[in-house]
């Protein structure tokens, strides 16, 4: 918030929620606001409150950008496989199952990423979706069976 404004209590409200969102913690100029309501992938939502400035006439604009999730979950997901992979001395491209495993949720990460955010199309984020969704299931066959071949194993053994 600008210097020398202040935040006029009970003024916020959201486009994500009908019920009140409650006063920010304010400490100096920053706001924080800590029981928001959730943005739906691929909405957005306008966060409004007023302030007053002193001396100062007219209407202002005070905007802020905010992003959460599949980035720090991705991070988090990747970071997580590569720690067990460690911790487990099963390492890639020694254990074929787990080499599957590590290639596939890149795989899973990348179709992610597309269905959410970089699909051009509302076809092509489907089908990234629903193609995400498969990988996942056989991530899964994968690490239930230890074997490469997932929920194909018995078709190829």
């Amino acid at each position: 918030m600008p210097s020398g404004a202040t935040y006029v209590n009970n003024s916020s409200s959201s486009t994500c929620t009908a019920s009140a969102i409650g006063n920010p913690n304010i400490s100096g100029q920053t706001l924080a606001w800590f029981n928001l309501p959730v943005v739906p992938a691929g909405s957005t939502c306008t966060l409004t409150y007023q302030a007053t400035i002193p001396n100062t006439a007219g209407s202002y604009t005070n905007s802020v950008t905010s992003k959460i999730g599949s980035t720090q979950i991705d991070t988090t997901l990747l970071t997580a496989a590569l720690m067990l992979v460690t911790i487990l001395h099963q390492y890639p491209f020694v254990q074929g199952w787990l080499t599957v495993k590590v290639l596939l949720l890149a795989v899973y990460i990348a179709l992610g990423t597309m269905a959410l955010k970089r699909g051009r199309t509302r076809a092509a984020q489907v089908t990234c979706y629903a193609l995400a969704l498969l990988v996942f299931a056989f991530i899964a066959s994968v690490a239930l069976a230890h074997n490469p071949w997932g929920a194909f194993a018995t078709l190829f053994s």
